[in-house]
């Protein structure tokens, strides 16, 4: 027997959002692969354009990706948390093999622009 496995939406990630439209931003992703929800991003040096973390850091986080978006084959619209805002730690995604000290300081990161991760109850 099949059995269903809800996806995650905008919901899950954003516990709080201090003002609706000036939480969220929309941006312009790099192109060369898809965005998930929870992904964290940021600008590019000398660019206003957004591309995802990697480990090692390319780039230190300043926003996470609100909803999922293909950028595989070009440049694409993305929604992001930007500012203001609990998320829910459980619903980051981060970059494969990043280890516990880089994750803190990419948190840290993002608490200047006032994001602060929780643990959802």
């Amino acid at each position: 027997m099949a059995t269903f496995k809800q996806p995650k939406t905008l919901s899950h990630l954003l516990l709080v959002e201090v003002a609706p439209g000036w939480t969220k931003e929309q941006v312009t992703a790099v192109g060369s692969q898809p965005y998930k929800l929870g992904q964290l991003v940021g600008k590019k040096t000398n660019s206003d354009k957004y591309e995802p973390i990697t480990w090692p850091a390319s780039v230190m986080p300043s926003a996470i990706v609100a909803e999922d978006a293909d950028a595989s084959s070009a440049e694409t619209a993305l929604l992001v948390i930007a500012r203001g805002a609990v998320v829910n730690s459980d619903a980051l995604v981060w970059p494969e093999g990043m280890d516990a000290n880089a994750k803190a300081e990419a948190i840290k990161n993002l608490e200047k622009t006032l994001i602060i991760t929780r643990k959802a109850k």
